[in-house]
């Protein structure tokens, strides 16, 4: 299955219309990133994908209790025009028939005196099916069974409820059940159990009857007592959601009012003094540097030009004292070769000879302004040029670390500023720990529901056995029916071959299942030796951890975010154990990670987890650096934006940190 488009039309906070293309680009980029606040409407977005394909049967988390009419009328957008209604459509590529079609089921709906009317239709290849349309609910099972779909559509936030010992195992045996058809042979079972109860009655006298009719209503009783421990279990869990939810919303509150930066005050004064003795530092060593050679950086070019005046009065000097000394020799010169010259010769060398002594003199004849000493020039080269450069590029690097330190300290000592007193939080502190009294009697409340739900469920087996015990005896003392007793007997015997094929069956299946679930664990846990395996009971499918000693370890000495990757891995591993190849839509994933933990599920987990992801964050769980480590891997990015203005939201192109939405 490969998710196309998703059409929203005035649903939730969806005001008009919005298409958004989640085709990725390329088998190598499956990753379609949305990115919103909280109550943005990501949330909304994955169940309006739930309600397109599976209508009322559809486990939407904003549906609660609320029946489907209502439900359907409260995702009408409250600024639609009255009576337009609202609508969804979903279009993908799936195999069907033996062959791959592409599908696109258009659900609507509108008010319709005191309920709701809704319509669906479903295209196959562009052509409207009304019997597909018609068969929906039968044909959605055959491309995505509903009993698995909570392994490709998840709620972040609330996947650690999975993590849960007895959440776990029913979330496991839904699965397994489906993944390995066993729920066709409870079924077959429970089928098979109703017709030897009606042979058995068949052949009973009246006195037998009356005693399985007292069994029956012993038998019904207390499935009514259970079903009201079950519903008594299920109000109690709410009731925990409920603390939970207060709780978070304490806390959240704490937090917005400077809670966390009151409790980190003095870790921000720690960082302060080591900011000013830095600080400090820095500055003692620009003044070291000031008071060498660094302020004749100022004149430089005075120095350069002092340099070539030294050097233009330094060659008049030279050339002065050749002068001199030129006259005497070129007297001597002439008296020594006169002789031996002709007139005219002699005369040309006078002549070259009192030429050459007048352009020297006129190379002496230079003003002196400068009367340096001749250690000058070597002072000079101490500061010109390499030496001021070297001296200047320190200079500069010291300034800017100190601007830097300068930066940080200032943003410290607003950060500290914005420490509120302590008197300004205690009672949000005093309602903090008010919620997790709250949330602790829940739990207890909880507890004693569950134990009154196994007790009631036990009654329930204790006397459905005494019923089948009863239709034993019956049918062994008072059955005259052959037909009757043979198919009794050879219905007990198909139970007792389909119980020992589930068994077979999973045992043939169960280790590779908790093989897969255990190379999932560790993919995405950092510490490798905290869980070493893992079993699941074949009969309640209770998850069961062992540590590095293959000692049973507890879930409770997990952490909240080791919880919620033990709960990752857990849905990712049935995921691949099933073999099919659905999207993943994955909604708040990264709540209670640890900055490693979240690097690992980004790198591990969202690239692998299906061939299409669907991945619906806040711009705190894929930030910047996370962004940049995912981007490989992202085909598309949308921002799901919310208008105050409008109470609407709207679906653009990009995520926060970036402009455009098609990366490929």
């Amino acid at each position: 299955m490969l998710l196309r488009e998703i059409v929203l039309h005035n649903f939730g906070g969806y005001r008009g219309r919005h298409s958004v293309d989640v085709t990725p680009p390329s088998p190598d980029r499956p990753v379609i990133l949305f990115g919103g606040l909280n109550g943005a409407g990501k949330t909304t977005l994955l169940d309006a994908m739930q309600l397109a394909l599976y209508g009322k049967r559809a486990r939407c988390a904003g549906r609660g209790n609320l029946g489907y009419d209502d439900y359907l009328l409260a995702c009408i957008n409250r600024s639609a025009l009255a009576g337009e209604g609202a609508a969804l459509e979903l279009c993908f590529d799936a195999t069907f028939d033996g062959g791959t079609s592409t599908f696109r089921v258009h659900r609507s709906w509108e008010p319709s005196g005191n309920g709701v009317r809704d319509h669906l239709m479903v295209s196959r290849d562009g052509i409207d099916s009304m019997l597909l349309t018609e068969r929906w609910d039968e044909i959605v099972e055959e491309i995505m069974p509903l009993d698995i779909s909570s392994l490709f559509f998840f709620d972040g936030e609330k996947i650690e409820a999975f993590a849960d010992p007895e959440r776990a195992g029913r979330v496991i045996a839904t699965a397994v059940d489906s993944l390995l058809g066993l729920n066709l042979l409870e079924r077959l079972t429970v089928d098979l159990v109703a017709l030897e109860r009606r042979k058995r009655s068949i052949t009973a006298d009246t006195t037998t009857r009356t005693r399985l009719a007292d069994l029956e209503s012993q038998v019904a009783a207390a499935r009514a007592d259970r079903a009201y421990a079950l519903q008594t279990k299920a109000a109690r869990l709410n009731d925990v959601d409920r603390a939970e939810a207060a709780l978070r919303k304490a806390r959240q509150a704490f937090r917005q009012s400077g809670g966390e930066l009151f409790e980190r005050r003095g870790e921000l004064e720690q960082r302060r003094a080591g900011l000013a003795e830095r600080f400090a530092e820095v500055q003692h060593r620009l003044i070291d540097i000031a008071s060498g050679p660094l302020p004749l950086r100022l004149v430089q070019p005075l120095l350069e030009q002092v340099g070539r005046e030294r050097a233009i009065e330094q060659e008049a000097e030279r050339a002065e004292l050749l002068s001199e000394a030129l006259a005497g020799r070129d007297e001597a010169m002439l008296d020594a070769v006169g002789a031996a010259l002709s007139k005219t010769a002699r005369s040309r060398l006078e002549r070259f000879l009192e030429a050459d002594r007048a352009t020297r003199a006129k190379q002496a004849d230079v003003a002196r302004h400068l009367v340096l000493p001749e250690s000058f020039d070597q002072r000079l080269g101490f500061v010109l040029p390499a030496e001021l450069d070297r001296a200047a590029e320190c200079a500069g690097k010291l300034l800017a670390s100190r601007e830097a330190l300068e930066a940080e300290i200032d943003e410290v000592d607003r950060t500290l500023a914005a420490v509120p007193a302590e008197d300004a939080i205690a009672a949000l502190s005093r309602e903090c720990d008010e919620r997790r009294q709250v949330l602790a009697e829940a739990k207890a409340h909880y507890s004693l529901a569950v134990d009154a739900y196994e007790s009631a469920n036990k009654t329930v087996i204790d006397r459905e056995t005494a019923m089948q015990r009863g239709y034993r005896d019956a049918s062994a003392t008072v059955a005259a029916e052959e037909d009757a007793v043979r198919i009794v007997e050879h219905s007990a015997k198909v139970r007792g071959t389909l119980d020992r094929f589930r068994s077979g069956l999973l045992d043939r299946h169960l280790s590779r299942i908790e093989a897969v679930v255990l190379d999932s664990l560790r993919r995405l846990l950092r510490k490798q030796q905290l869980v070493s395996d893992l079993r699941l009971d074949p009969e309640t499918f209770a998850l069961a951890l062992y540590d590095r000693d293959g000692s049973p370890a507890s879930a409770d000495r997990l952490s909240a975010g080791e919880r919620q990757l033990l709960a990752i891995a857990l849905l990712w591993g049935l995921a691949r154990i099933s073999g099919r190849r659905l999207p993943t839509i994955i909604d708040t994933p990264l709540g209670r990670l640890d900055s490693t933990h979240r690097r690992l599920i980004v790198e591990r987990y969202f690239p692998n987890a299906s061939h299409q992801v669907l991945l619906l964050s806040t711009d705190e769980e894929i930030d910047s650096s996370l962004l940049e480590v995912l981007r490989p891997k992202i085909g598309r990015t949308y921002e799901l934006r919310y208008d105050d203005g409008t109470s609407s939201t709207s679906i653009v192109d990009g995520y926060f940190f970036e402009e455009v939405t098609d990366v490929a």
